[in-house]
């Protein structure tokens, strides 16, 4: 095979890998609108916020193997259907996903100031972003404690790594999703999530895009 043979069909299994990802259902694309499109602050417009720097996360905290294990099998799996470059580090200046399990100020104290008050009865996912609405930044805390056993907690893990994606909005209908507001104990991001996923972090969809101009590339 040529260089220049190779060269193409890469190309084309590039451009049908978009397509497939933006050919989203009616009722996918129902969610889509109601998760990926986040205000900043009040007064802002719901816009597209995606990470697009690579993602170095830590875990910090005594969490339980099987934590550790969610962790990582779910940034796997997410990095397959976003095609982002995550990788877990040891180093704390590279860092820019930091996940802390537990209640030790210690470990809490790694978090940013004012993290606190975000923070429910099981804990909170953060991000920041810069002027053109790239994720520049992440934060969860976990506390794993206060869940009632461990397939809960692992849908947690589940459900706040999606969110730090860019999902920071949630659906009251699909009570299977990822998305659903509550923990729904779910054990794995299905093929409909997946979809969303990806159509997210399509190249053809942009940080700071809003509704009408994710609309006109996806009609």
């Amino acid at each position: 095979m040529t260089l220049k043979l190779k060269s193409i069909i890469l190309l084309l299994i590039a451009i049908g890998t978009d397509t497939y990802a933006q050919k989203l259902t009616s009722e996918e694309k129902f969610i889509f609108n109601e998760v990926a499109f986040t205000r900043k602050q009040a007064g802002d417009y719901e816009l597209i916020h995606k990470w697009v720097a690579p993602i170095k996360y830590k875990v910090y905290g005594n969490a339980d193997n099987y934590i550790l294990k969610e962790i990582d099998s779910t940034f796997s799996q997410v990095k397959r259907l976003t095609n982002l470059d995550i990788s877990k580090t040891t180093n704390d200046d590279e860092v820019n996903y930091i996940i802390v399990v537990g209640k030790k100020e210690v470990d809490q104290a790694r978090l940013s100031k004012g993290f606190q008050k975000y923070l429910n009865g099981y804990g909170a996912t953060l991000f920041r972003s810069n002027n053109k609405s790239e994720i520049t930044k992440a934060e969860t805390l976990l506390l794993d404690d206060n869940y009632t056993d461990k397939a809960a907690v692992k849908s947690s893990v589940i459900k706040n790594i999606v969110k730090s994606l860019g999902f920071f909005q949630k659906t009251k209908i699909l009570t299977t999703s990822v998305f659903y507001e509550k923990n729904n104990r779910i054990t794995k991001i299905d093929a409909f999530d997946s979809h969303i996923i990806s159509k997210l972090y399509s190249p053809l969809i942009k940080p700071g895009m809003d509704k009408d101009q994710v609309a006109e590339i996806n009609p």
